[in-house]
């Protein structure tokens, strides 16, 4: 509980410490951005100290974490005290709304917390690999931390999500156990409370009411519904089986000839390529299946970052409306004019980081910043195309410069992973892109047919008094009359509605050919287009009830009802995972998975994790990707020689080196000849030996005596396993 508390607490006093700042972004929030002053206080703070840490000015200590979150408070007290004169900077803000908020937060919070601790494991999945990046990175002082799979180099991957976990682990001064799974809990009760924030603050300025009811529907569609497949495959086809004694599953062949066909929550995610099956398998997946099944994985750690890079996209194209252009049009005031806007600033800082934290999101919300700073400036400036030019050109130069100096110390030290784009040799059925994503698509085509009516509305009323209206320069005409929020909803809809086509035109290419091309591309690519629909879908719903109509009614209804019932999907996961009815709780820590899956390891991993130095290297035997091979250098943060295989196929795409380093290690543990296994023990710096049921399992032909023999038995549990430690 104590765990539970601190790390609650730093998520506040982080917050606090932003407040000033979210509240000068989103000005005209009656929450004064509260839910996203935690994210923006985390972020800065965890930037700021990775950045110093990279540039070796301060080490990644308890101490150095909380220096950089005293900057983040200093940086908000100076804000504090230049715009917040007579109390001005928060005249507006409701604290009954940011105590509501906080308490939906909290209760969300507390019951992820609750779930989790029926299968809170770090095991299964990507989960071992996760984990073994946040213990690595937490047994380091300076980062790139080393990595746990490859000693003695640094990791190749976007490790920007696990370093931010490790980054409040330090604060909270809890351990990487506690720590992995708060972080699932946050993460859970964030990707439901950021959309209702965003939503809720964008329809109170739009107008027309119910703005609430916008923003659990946003939240709701974001963070608890599944695709359009839940919707048929979970629903509707149990409910015909029903009526019909088992005959429509049956009959489509999802029973497997059993007889009985029950939901499984892994399959909205894996639907294209897998039913019916074919060669061409994708993936698609989402945050509520994310966040039932664990994964700290660099998408959905993100998952917060995009949300609160969005907000602050919109707050952006707010204060850019309500700016009075500079009263002189000299170059260097529209140069200031174009730049002093914390907004953007803080945005370019942002999107910038996400080629260290998720690379794949830094382009597409690159691009979808650059249609806000263009529309909203074009918007804005109109009749003035000097002034668009260079508020527009300046603007993206910017975005683009600061994003480009906050990655450097990351992508100078990267190896892209995959770069070479190819067109596909397979496509998605038309009928399966309308299950997964044809309702969502249509919430983005019923706001445009509701622009389209406000606009048609007001020339037929102009027309009226006029007598005649101008045809030429509609566009501009409509623009300069739609709403900011519809237009940063229309753009996010447009960059979903691309992310999804994008898949069925290309591809980019990595390590997994044939039936699997453009799985990691869909999967990527999509994840986002989930998120920017459910922003969506939550405010074009309510926004179809400002005026009266009854197809508006209608639309809306029908769109309510598929929020709620794909919701349902949620409740589905959770009883299929954590069974919370019929198990008892484990506990919130997440390395329970050694005691309990690696029992005869929880002695001498208990060993290492007390007595090993930082960066000791402990060879262990590697293994399969998903597989249990790399516990021990995932359980104690202590590199080994070669780790899951696959995984560092894709990192790397050195099959050679990977190759050799397999083979070393084999004759490390089989060889008879001690003097070759004393070089490779040099070779690889290696300071432990160790020897557990896998790696017996692994090499048949396992050398105890000549192992027993390079140094000095540091564990052993008199059964199967046991540490050598070397000499010198």
């Amino acid at each position: 509980m104590l765990d539970i508390v601190a790390w609650y607490g730093v998520l506040l006093l982080l917050g606090l410490a932003a407040l000033p700042l979210t509240r000068l972004i989103f000005c005209r929030a009656d929450d004064g951005g509260w839910l996203f002053s935690r994210v923006t206080g985390w972020f800065l703070a965890g930037l700021l100290m990775w950045l110093a840490n990279v540039t070796q000015r301060l080490p990644f200590t308890a101490a150095g974490c909380f220096f950089t979150a005293a900057a983040v408070l200093s940086l908000s007290l100076i804000i504090l005290i230049v715009k917040g004169r007579r109390g001005s900077l928060f005249r507006d803000v409701s604290p009954k709304v940011m105590l509501t908020e906080e308490l939906i937060f909290a209760g969300i919070f507390a019951g992820a917390v609750y779930l989790i601790g029926f299968r809170p494991e770090a095991f299964g999945t990507e989960k071992l690999m996760d984990y073994a990046f946040i213990t690595a990175c937490l047994r380091s002082d300076t980062m790139p931390f080393i990595d746990p799979w490859y000693s003695g180099c640094p990791v190749n991957y976007y490790y920007g999500g696990q370093y931010m976990t490790a980054y409040l682990i330090r604060l909270a001064g809890t351990t990487a156990g506690m720590g992995y799974n708060l972080m699932r809990a946050t993460l859970w009760a964030m990707s439901l409370t950021l959309p209702f924030s965003l939503v809720r603050m964008m329809k109170i300025r739009a107008g027309g009411g119910r703005a609430g009811a916008a923003g659990v529907l946003s939240g709701l569609a974001v963070g608890a519904c599944a695709n359009g497949h839940y919707l048929v495959f979970g629903l509707v086809i149990p409910l015909l089986d029903r009526l019909t004694g088992g005959r429509v599953s049956a009959a489509v062949g999802l029973d497997g000839g059993s007889g009985s066909y029950h939901y499984w929550f892994p399959s909205s995610t894996r639907y294209i390529g897998y039913f019916p099956e074919t060669s061409d398998k994708t993936i698609h997946e989402f945050p509520a299946y994310s966040s039932v099944l664990g994964d700290l994985h660099a998408h959905y750690i993100d998952l917060i970052f995009v949300l609160t890079a969005a907000a602050i996209l919109y707050a952006y194209a707010v204060r850019r409306e309500e700016m009075s252009p500079s009263p002189h049009p000299t170059l260097r005031c529209l140069l200031r004019e174009a730049l002093a806007d914390p907004a953007l600033i803080l945005a370019g800082v942002m999107i910038g980081a996400f080629r260290w934290t998720n690379y794949w999101d830094y382009p597409i919300y690159t691009v979808i910043a650059a249609a806000v700073i263009i529309f909203v400036q074009l918007k804005k400036h109109r009749r003035d195309i000097l002034r668009f030019l260079v508020n527009t050109v300046t603007a993206l130069a910017f975005l683009w410069g600061i994003g480009y100096l906050v990655s450097l110390p990351f992508t100078s030290r990267f190896t892209m992973i995959a770069s070479q784009i190819s067109r596909v040799s397979a496509s998605t059925p038309f009928y399966q892109l309308m299950i997964l994503w044809g309702v969502p698509a249509l919430m983005v085509i019923g706001l445009f047919v509701l622009m389209l009516g406000d606009y048609r509305e007001s020339r037929a009323a102009a027309a009226e008094g006029v007598g005649k209206v101008r045809r030429r320069g509609a566009f501009l005409r409509l623009l300069a009359q739609v709403k900011t929020e519809d237009l940063t909803v229309l753009i996010f809809g447009a960059g979903a509605l691309g992310l999804i086509l994008i898949p069925e035109l290309v591809y980019v290419k990595d390590i997994y050919g044939s039936e699997y091309a453009r799985a990691n591309t869909m999967f990527k690519l999509t994840y986002q287009s989930f998120i920017l629909l459910g922003i969506v879908t939550g405010y074009v719903l309510m926004r179809a009830f400002d005026k009266r109509g009854r197809l508006r009614r209608v639309m809306a209804g029908f769109g309510i009802g598929y929020v709620l019932l794909t919701a349902l999907y949620t409740g589905n996961a959770v009883n299929s995972w954590f069974r919370p009815l019929d198990t008892e709780r484990t506990g919130t820590d997440a390395s329970v998975f050694i005691d309990g899956d690696f029992a005869s390891d929880y002695g001498a991993v208990n060993y290492l994790n007390t007595y090993a130095e930082d960066r000791s290297v402990v060879l262990e035997a590697p293994g399969d990707s998903y597989s249990g091979y790399g516990r021990v250098s995932a359980a104690t943060g202590l590199p080994t020689v070669l780790g899951w295989y696959v995984h560092e196929w894709l990192w790397r795409g050195d099959t050679a080196d990977l190759n050799a380093r397999a083979a070393d290690i084999e004759a490390i543990y089989t060889s008879q000849d001690a003097a070759e296994v004393r070089a490779l023990i040099e070779k690889y710096h290696i300071s432990y030996i160790y020897i557990g049921a896998l790696e017996r399992q692994k090499y048949p032909l396992l050398n105890d005596k000549l192992l027993q023999s390079l140094g000095s038995v540091a564990y052993s549990d008199g059964v199967t396993t046991y540490i050598m430690k070397m000499d010198g």
